[in-house]
């Protein structure tokens, strides 16, 4: 069966061939590597031409305009160029374990049924040998999937993971329009929609910290941590529709329902925070996220002063970037653990 290897790049040509020969020495040899190049001013091409060169099994390509800027655009144009079987994206930074594709795809052999397979990793920076210390993830249990992701109990990071095709086909993938957190709201949709998956509790993946090209420009905060605050409202909205939680094990009503919208309102809360944080001046998008999050309160159920309190906390950190303890009694005063 063929792996599809695809990987998203801008300006990498100082790290990327690493990745790729990392991909070169594996003891799986029935794979594909589609790079989709995202604009790089830099060698990144002259790197890759190289490679193409050197192994038939590696192409690259750039990013049509019809796809967004950014990794999440790459990746969705890398998978339609795909004809594997299986699927997976990969990191223009990381490195894979020479046995990383063999072990994962044997994985779906052992058990099958999983339409992905997953993997530990590894944080290191600057060279291989210089590991941090950091592991990832730190559970693996199928028990309150999608619970337990919701609470970040549960990851699955994306160079970790090989996707069977035909679960995919069909599906939405990576929300464009996110620039973080776009790796939890893809492994949202795909666990409500009835993952099944088996972690192999081995380290075969390298992620890399640290480099210079990794770390975010400062005007970038302010979209990023949008995206954290977009996505736990798309979680909310999805939990407030009874008719999403057929496949889940939420129940339409109950108690964990209430409590994940809750947790889900207390995110919310501190990602508005933080984002009122990134600039003294107010945008058109803070006004609506304030609103946004005034409608989730009034529909909750807590008393009175709780609610008046964190609407308060609300108003005072939108007009005048103050106020988040009065915000954080949110959290305090109602139970989301």
């Amino acid at each position: 069966m063929k792996v599809s290897i695809i990987i998203p790049a801008y300006n990498r040509g100082d790290l990327i061939g690493e990745t790729i020969e990392s991909i070169i020495s594996q003891t799986y040899a029935n794979w594909e590597c589609i790079i989709i190049d995202d604009g790089s001013s830099d060698n990144t091409m002259d790197v890759l031409a190289k490679f193409v060169k050197k192994d038939h099994r590696i192409r690259f390509d750039k990013r049509p305009n019809s796809y967004k800027s950014g990794a999440n655009g790459a990746r969705n144009y890398g998978y339609e160029l795909a004809t594997g079987e299986y699927i997976c994206w990969f990191d223009s930074d990381d490195l894979m374990h020479e046995s990383y594709l063999e072990r994962q795809l044997s994985t779906f052999q052992e058990h099958p049924g999983i339409q992905m397979a997953a993997c530990f990793a590894k944080v290191f920076e600057d060279k291989k040998e210089n590991i941090t210390g950091k592991k990832i993830p730190l559970e693996t249990s199928t028990v309150n999937l999608v619970e337990n992701l919701i609470k970040n109990r549960i990851a699955f990071p994306t160079p970790c993971c090989v996707w069977k095709k035909d679960f995919l086909e069909g599906k939405k993938l990576f929300d464009e329009n996110l620039l973080n957190a776009q790796e939890s709201d893809f492994n949202f949709r795909r666990c409500t929609e009835g993952l099944n998956y088996f972690f192999l509790k081995e380290y075969l993946v390298f992620v890399r910290r640290g480099h210079s090209s990794i770390i975010s420009p400062k005007n970038n905060n302010y979209k990023k941590i949008q995206s954290q605050y977009d996505y736990y409202n798309i979680i909310y909205n999805y939990l407030k529709e009874e008719s999403n939680l057929v496949v889940s094990e939420i129940k339409p009503s109950g108690e964990k329902l209430y409590h994940l919208q809750q947790f889900c309102i207390h995110r919310k809360l501190s990602f508005f925070n933080a984002i009122r944080n990134c600039s003294f001046f107010l945008k058109k998008n803070d006004v609506m996220n304030a609103i946004d999050l005034i409608k989730n309160l009034i529909g909750m159920k807590i008393s009175f002063f709780l609610q008046l309190k964190t609407i308060l906390g609300i108003l005072i950190i939108l007009f005048f970037n103050k106020g988040f303890v009065l915000i954080n009694d949110f959290k305090t005063r109602v139970k989301i653990n």
